[in-house]
């Protein structure tokens, strides 16, 4: 998207003016190292930011935060939990850093602890639409269908959004109503055509990969590839792509944006 490309390039120019004004700011190194991540997928440049950045300041929160998402993307899941872990213990008020906890659990496939973080997030800020959210797929990749159900249809009250609807196409696919999952896929394509949304491509490619659809959920994620769509950076490690993990063409993908050897 257009639109992405020129935000990236804006939020690049500011964080190398900020490094240039101080090189020893640390918020401006996690800048630079969220545009390397986010913006570039330069992952090296991006671990290297965020090390400056814990370096200069051991107790800032933000940086273990930053250092354990790029970690957990790259599938070094025990350093992860730590760093988030870490963040947590810096800014135990923070209702971010809750959720994205519960959310690194997730990744981990230790539900109990996703869960439980999650209904935390939810407890500190019920109207929290990622909480909600994260609390839903928590309960859906343990197989908790019911509790994932009343989950995703509090995430669409709060926002109808196409997340939610997909959430519960999902969740339609997974708990064996296909028909009711493509009528879904279907309804988000005809709204998307009309109202371009951030991420579809990876929803779309969750949803399709639910219903085993691998052709159509692998051209999805090539997309989301190509847009450089933030979802796709933890795709190697996500608990939705798993029916896709025995597909060669997944793991060349992976190769090629270099999220594995």
């Amino acid at each position: 998207m257009e639109g992405d490309r020129e935000a990236t390039g804006k939020a690049k120019d500011a964080a190398s003016r900020a490094l240039a004004l101080d090189d020893e700011l640390p918020e401006a190194h996690l800048a630079q190292g969220q545009v390397m991540m986010r913006g570039e997928w330069d992952w090296p440049g991006a671990q290297r930011e965020f090390d400056r950045a814990v370096a200069l300041d051991p107790n800032l929160a933000y940086g273990h935060w930053a250092k354990s998402t790029l970690l957990m993307a790259l599938g070094d899941k025990e350093k992860a939990i730590v760093q988030m872990e870490m963040a947590r213990r810096l800014d135990p008020g923070s209702q971010d850093t809750m959720d994205d906890l519960g959310w690194a659990y997730d990744f981990t496939r230790n539900f109990d602890e996703a869960i439980r973080n999650s209904q935390k997030a939810v407890a500190m800020e019920p109207s929290s639409l990622i909480a909600n959210h994260q609390l839903g797929k928590a309960y859906l990749h343990a197989k908790r269908f019911d509790d994932a159900r009343k989950q995703f249809e509090t995430t669409l009250r709060l926002d109808r959004a196409k997340r939610g609807l997909a959430d519960l196409g999902q969740l339609a696919a997974l708990t064996g109503d296909a028909a009711k999952a493509r009528a879904i896929l279907a309804e988000l394509k005809r709204a998307e055509q009309k109202s371009p949304t951030y991420e579809f491509a990876y929803m779309s490619a969750v949803l399709e990969a639910s219903l085993d659809d691998k052709d159509a959920a692998l051209k999805s994620l090539h997309a989301a590839v190509e847009q450089k769509l933030s979802r796709a950076i933890w795709m190697a490690i996500d608990a939705d792509m798993d029916p896709l993990q025995g597909d060669p063409r997944f793991q060349a993908l992976l190769r090629r944006v270099r999220l594995i050897p």
